[in-house]
């Protein structure tokens, strides 16, 4: 009875916390963009030049301007990038560029999965980044 009793816990239990775990994830990963959004922009400030993030929204990979490498995004979540038609490159691809006054292009990257999204946004003017809830 007490297995019984367990089995069925668990069986309630483990999907929340599969839910929970790729919430949290999916969190961590609108973090991840911000903060290499912000490191564009300190890029672009700090050594006066223009600087990039750029996003391949189809093979959910992105990198910085000047980044040896890129960083890829778990293929689970949605991924999308709104941005200027001048700063596409090609149909899944796109930048975000910051300039060495502060200002950006401006746009945003919006990632989603189960229900939950985050937007992770750029302000033309000031090239501030910041990240909201995108539900």
């Amino acid at each position: 009875m007490a297995l019984a009793v367990l089995g069925v816990a668990a069986a309630v239990a483990l999907p929340g916390r599969i839910g929970r775990d790729d919430a949290l994830e999916l969190k961590a990963a609108a973090r991840a963009v911000a903060t290499d959004l912000r490191r564009a922009r300190s890029v672009a400030v700090t050594r006066n030049v223009e600087a990039s993030f750029t996003l391949d929204v189809a093979h959910h990979v992105y990198r910085v301007s000047g980044d040896a490498g890129a960083v890829r995004l778990p293929d689970r979540f949605g991924v999308s990038l709104v941005t200027a038609m001048s700063e596409r490159s090609a149909e899944s691809i796109g930048s975000i560029r910051f300039f060495p006054e502060g200002g950006a292009t401006g746009g945003g990257v919006r990632l989603e999965s189960g229900g939950i999204a985050y937007a992770v946004l750029v302000d033309w003017l000031s090239g501030r980044v910041e990240v909201r809830d995108g539900r």
